[in-house]
């Protein structure tokens, strides 16, 4: 089971059994069937789709975001670029999976992460966490990045800005009321932020998810 927040993606094979279950605020989906004979062309189309999974971090919410900005432009170029992006999410996703290959993750990796999801919007420190699971902080920074991909401190900020992206979806509140909601300075850090992790700032997501 997977919880797929904003600018997140879900790798389900072709005959998979699955099923979809949707907040009160329901979702917008993008999604790209690869063909099977383009798949059988492509070994690291076979790796990536022989099971299922879940695509999350900087990289796979711009390149996401990207696609589905090139899906609404839709020149005579959107194709062409589109397809340059999914070689792009599968390369990312076979590094990623080449990392994580041989590593078992702990019991206290899994509440680590809880903690984060239960507190990202208040002031919370590595030192804070890792006395809560029993774990020294730096053997928990070490273990919590390799697993991520991410130290916990970018996996916390990611999580607000996917709330935000939410906000900026859902709501009409401005984007200084979202920045300061959300603990980023001004105005101005939150868009660089956005934009880093999405690859759109806010209002090219608002007007591209609208």
């Amino acid at each position: 089971a997977y919880e797929c927040g904003p600018v997140s993606a879900i790798v389900k094979p072709a005959g998979e059994v699955h099923a979809n279950r949707y907040g009160q605020d329901g979702a917008r989906c993008l999604i790209l069937e690869i063909k099977p004979k383009r798949i059988r062309a492509q070994p690291s189309f076979g790796k990536m789709f022989a099971q299922p999974g879940y695509l999350r971090g900087d990289c796979f919410a711009a390149l996401g975001t990207r696609i589905y900005k090139e899906f609404k432009t839709a020149d005579f170029a959107s194709a062409l670029c589109i397809e340059g992006l999914i070689f792009e999410v599968i390369g990312q996703t076979e590094r990623s999976r080449h990392k994580l290959s041989n590593f078992v993750a702990p019991e206290w990796l899994a509440r680590a992460r809880e903690l984060c999801h239960d507190k990202f919007n208040e002031p919370l420190t590595l030192f804070e966490v890792a006395k809560e699971v029993g774990i020294n902080p730096a053997h928990l920074s070490r273990i919590f990045r390799r697993h991520h991909g991410c130290p916990l401190g970018e996996y916390v900020r990611r999580l607000r800005l996917d709330h935000a992206a939410h906000d900026i979806t859902h709501s009409t509140k401005s984007f200084t009321e979202i920045a300061v909601e959300y603990g980023f300075y001004d105005q101005s850090h939150f868009t660089h932020a956005f934009k880093l992790y999405t690859g759109l700032t806010p209002t090219e997501f608002r007007a591209a998810t609208s």
